[in-house]
């Protein structure tokens, strides 16, 4: 099985089975230092999602409400998980809970969970992807941007100028939806943040599969037999007349029916 290119030392065979999945690790890799909590709480994410998957994989996951402590149980009682790695997934939960709801979390706490949550991830791919001999390698600690080399440093800073350059403005035009009209009052949109980047940041919560129902009256319209009494609306009269159909039977597509036809 190919493994997309690398952007996570420590996650990124993880993306053999969702490149989402690899993009929670790397994110809890680049907050580990200046916001751990925010660390902990992309690792209680990413502990989630290999929950729900294992869960979808073993045939025991019910829908997006089943919870996460729930779906451990579930997978306990097929026997696809150990008590010990369980726990491991349960660590990760209580972290980023603590992290979420209580603000808790520090730089100490993070490595601990990375290492964690790296040993759920190992544990996920050998036994779902099928890779039982799997070597992930050592691992790796995040870097410490703080540590960036002189160069890097000064094209930070550069950028930002540029950036503050750029709004150095009396009005700033801000919208959620860059239509054609928004772009010939303000000019083309000089930042974009996606739908998906939001997800991984935790801005929002990624949406499940639409679901599409099809009704009988949307799939074959409405049909006549030959000679049957048919209700007919005078809207000049706003009365109620039958009147019988031609002898031929007599169909009506969808669309049609949609305007020209009222049902009871």
């Amino acid at each position: 099985m190919s493994v997309p290119p690398a952007t996570s030392p420590n996650f990124a065979f993880l993306a053999s089975h969702d490149p989402f999945l690899e993009s929670l690790g790397a994110a809890a890799e680049r907050y580990f230092t200046d916001d751990p909590g925010a660390a902990l709480f992309k690792l209680r994410l990413l502990g989630g999602r290999l929950a729900q998957r294992a869960a979808a994989l073993t045939g025991v996951y019910v829908g997006p409400d089943d919870g996460q402590a729930e779906l451990l149980r579930r997978l306990q009682d097929r026997r696809a998980i150990t008590r010990e790695v369980a726990d491991l997934f349960h660590s990760l939960r209580r972290a980023g809970n603590a992290a979420a709801h209580e603000g808790r979390g520090s730089r100490m706490e993070a490595l601990q969970q990375l290492k964690i949550a790296r040993q759920v991830a190992v544990w996920f791919h050998r036994w779902f992807g099928n890779a039982p001999s799997f070597n992930p390698g050592t691992f790796v600690p995040p870097v410490d941007p703080h540590e960036a080399d002189a160069a890097l440093a000064a094209e930070l800073a550069q950028l930002r100028e540029a950036v503050i350059e750029h709004f150095d403005a009396i009005k700033v035009g801000l919208t959620a939806t860059p239509a054609l009209h928004t772009k010939e009052i303000l000019g083309a949109p000089v930042f974009e943040y996606s739908y998906r980047k939001a997800v991984v940041d935790g801005v929002l919560v990624d949406h499940e599969p639409p679901v599409r129902i099809v009704t009988q009256l949307a799939s074959d319209g409405i049909s006549f037999k030959a000679g049957e009494e048919v209700a007919v609306y005078d809207p000049s009269t706003q009365a109620i007349d039958k009147v019988n159909q031609p002898p031929n039977p007599t169909r009506f597509p969808q669309r049609t029916s949609s305007r020209n036809l009222l049902t009871f």
